[in-house]
């Protein structure tokens, strides 16, 4: 089967830029042809250390780097001309659009030649249905495109709602990341969904592959170097990109709470620096944690992996998050979670088994969690083990293959 495979953007490193280049080493490995296309694409800062292995293409030439908000205009543009693409996918059996514009950009494109398409969701159109409690600022503070688009749709939103819709509806089949952001989006759409989880491979790491035999002393004992700091084991992780909405400041007041029982212990916080980098770090200034909590700034894939492999625990702190992948391959690395009772982490984790849920804002709850863990040597070893056979039989590629292939063969037909 050939199909192509239309993402919103490559710009930056997360979670549905993953489970995209995931898809494309499964489905090419089950003798596929497939080709990914996106609006805008930057190499350098998605991925920098793996991307070049995929053979993505844009639908539009790219626009010089010195060009203020270059990705926004180049995403406007291309969904205002998504009709002339079509004759580009005349030999594609079928067409998957993620997420929004991919969606728009495979209805434009199924309409003309009609073929069919899947559509695949990680969440809402964000830049239509924003995440509560954020203004436009906070929640695209990083990605100052977005919040020049964002900008956009505000005073276009009834237009630009109405095509997400059809675009949306339009589909054969939707497919979404998790149950929980399934519910979301039959509220917003009015559709049925099948949970179509992603997997989890790391650098071309299978589940099987990541965790190690002296898994509990290797999170406890010893030390790790990394971009010329010297990090003392025990240590705690979190992984996600620094954006308000994130809110890592919550894992930062909730460890100088475990910190008064543990004063040798370290939160390490890996990722490129953004502005809400520099108000962490003067929150990390005011509670006197300057040589306890690290900011590592942007590390490799294969540094990602030691890290979440010599965790002892991953904390998790967003109470807006969807789905979380880096809390499945925290897991898949043996590192127990500690995550709130709220989102994502509702279909991922499970409670007292592979990490703890806490009641949403509850730092004491969430602090006594982490001291739980790391105090208790067989607790860990426990968890951590439940943690990657969780992930390993629940959130594989194969579950994942099996109900994507079984979707694209029945719309083919």
């Amino acid at each position: 089967m050939k199909i192509a495979i239309f993402h919103c953007a490559f710009i930056y490193t997360g979670g549905g830029e993953r489970i995209v280049l995931g898809q494309y080493d499964q489905l090419t490995s089950a003798g596929h042809i497939v080709e990914i296309w996106t609006p805008v694409l930057d190499r350098e800062k998605c991925y920098p250390d793996i991307i070049g292995q995929y053979p993505i293409k844009t639908f539009l030439p790219q626009l010089p780097s010195w060009l203020p908000f270059r990705h926004a205009f180049t995403l406007v543009l291309t969904c205002l001309l998504a009709p002339l693409f079509a004759k580009k996918f005349s030999r594609v059996d079928v067409i998957i659009g993620e997420n929004q514009p991919g969606v728009w950009l495979a209805y434009c494109v199924s309409k003309i030649l009609r073929k069919p398409y899947l559509v695949y969701l990680c969440h809402p159109n964000k830049m239509v249905y924003p995440r509560p409690l954020l203004d436009r600022r906070q929640l695209w503070q990083a990605v100052k495109d977005f919040y020049l688009l964002s900008w956009f749709v505000s005073w276009s939103r009834p237009l630009v709602g109405y095509l997400d819709k059809i675009s949306v509806r339009g589909g054969r089949k939707v497919l979404v990341n998790g149950y929980y952001i399934g519910h979301e989006i039959e509220k917003v759409y009015g559709v049925a969904w099948e949970g179509c989880p992603c997997g989890v491979s790391f650098n071309h790491l299978s589940a099987k592959d990541m965790l190690m035999e002296d898994s509990i002393d290797n999170r406890l004992i010893g030390a790790v170097s990394l971009n010329g700091l010297f990090i003392k084991k025990p240590f705690l992780l979190f992984t996600g990109r620094h954006e308000v909405w994130k809110r890592i400041d919550l894992a930062i007041r909730a460890f100088s709470l475990v910190s008064e029982c543990y004063p040798n212990l370290h939160l390490v916080i890996p990722g490129p620096f953004t502005r809400c980098t520099l108000q962490l770090q003067e929150l990390v200034r005011k509670l006197d944690l300057v040589d306890r909590v690290l900011f590592l700034g942007s590390i490799e894939q294969s540094s990602l992996a030691k890290l979440y492999r010599e965790a002892a625990v991953y904390v998790f702190p967003s109470t807006l998050e969807d789905f979380g992948i880096s809390v499945l391959e925290a897991m898949a690395f043996g590192a127990p979670v500690v995550a709130w009772r709220i989102g994502g982490p509702l279909d991922t984790i499970i409670d007292g088994q592979t990490g703890y849920l806490a009641q949403p804002y509850h730092l004491e709850e969430f602090a006594d969690k982490i001291v739980s863990l790391i105090s208790d040597r067989d607790k860990l070893s426990l968890f951590s083990q439940r943690a990657y056979q969780h992930v390993a039989e629940n959130f594989s590629w194969s579950n994942h293959m099996v109900v994507l292939e079984k979707a694209l063969r029945e719309i083919s037909l």
